[in-house]
């Protein structure tokens, strides 16, 4: 459960060679990815219409998603039914807001009667009003999405890249761990949290985030907020908050999985 460019794909990288390491062939690890689909169903787009950009497959792709990402999960399931290893990990990478849960276990319960369902959830500092991240995780994500290149899905401008990601950030508002539907939950830290940076961006950025968390779609954010919006992105420029010590993430991941192990 997180927002885009939180550091998703290092974490389970990090999980990946834990089984590696710890199981010793003894488990089979699968991971249904969010953005591969949508990048499959944008590059079958662009092959039937050569003149649309990556944004227009996108957005032309959106309702075709759900049913290719639950296939997706259901052919991964067949996969492990079949496997002849004595454990079975399926990781899901997606953001996941809470409304998203449900699905996809929903499938799995139709292919395995037993499995632990396990939220990996981002460790943050103090909620941002009633949101369960932070604004230093908020901003750190945001930061990292209007950096990077080439990602597979979240394409297009600084303004267009940030208000989706703001977009994603509502998703998680009023969230209540205890309800959610899983046996285990682990807390990972994805963003280095401090409390006096947590202060400085709630005073410079606490009033243009108000305006922002007004609309309810990244476009109308992009169109009604165009003041307050490049603000914002003009205060996450202005901070390196960097990514946490990725020994320290192993060492609480793999502890968290040793736990369910035993």
């Amino acid at each position: 459960m997180a927002i885009p460019a939180s550091g998703k794909t290092v974490l389970f990288e990090s999980i990946e060679q834990y089984y590696n390491e710890k199981h010793e062939g003894k488990t089979k690890l699968f991971i249904v990815s969010s953005d591969q689909v949508s990048l499959q169903l944008m590059n079958e787009h662009i092959a039937a219409n050569p003149n649309a950009s990556k944004e227009d497959a996108y957005q032309g792709t959106r309702k075709k998603y759900r049913t290719r990402y639950d296939n997706e999960i259901r052919a991964v399931c067949q996969k492990a039914q079949a496997c002849e290893q004595q454990f079975i990990v399926i990781i899901f990478d997606k953001n996941h807001p809470e409304n998203a849960l449900k699905g996809p276990l929903d499938i799995v319960k139709d292919y395995f009667q037993q499995f632990t369902s396990i939220g990996l959830i981002p460790k943050t500092g103090k909620p941002l009003g009633n949101n369960l991240f932070s604004i230093t995780y908020l901003v750190s994500c945001v930061q990292r999405a209007i950096k990077r290149e080439n990602h597979e899905t979240l394409v297009g401008n600084k303004e267009k890249v940030a208000s989706v990601v703001l977009f994603f950030f509502t998703f998680f508002n009023k969230v209540q761990i205890d309800k959610l539907p899983f046996n285990k939950v682990f807390y990972v830290p994805f963003t280095n949290e401090d409390v006096q940076m947590d202060q400085v961006l709630r005073e410079e950025a606490l009033e243009c985030l108000k305006i922002i968390q007004r609309e309810r779609f990244p476009e109308d954010i992009q169109n009604n907020c165009k003041e307050a919006l490049q603000k914002f992105i003009g205060i996450c420029e202005k901070y390196n908050l960097g990514f946490p010590d990725k020994n320290l993430q192993r060492e609480i991941v793999w502890k968290e999985i040793e736990t369910v192990d035993k």
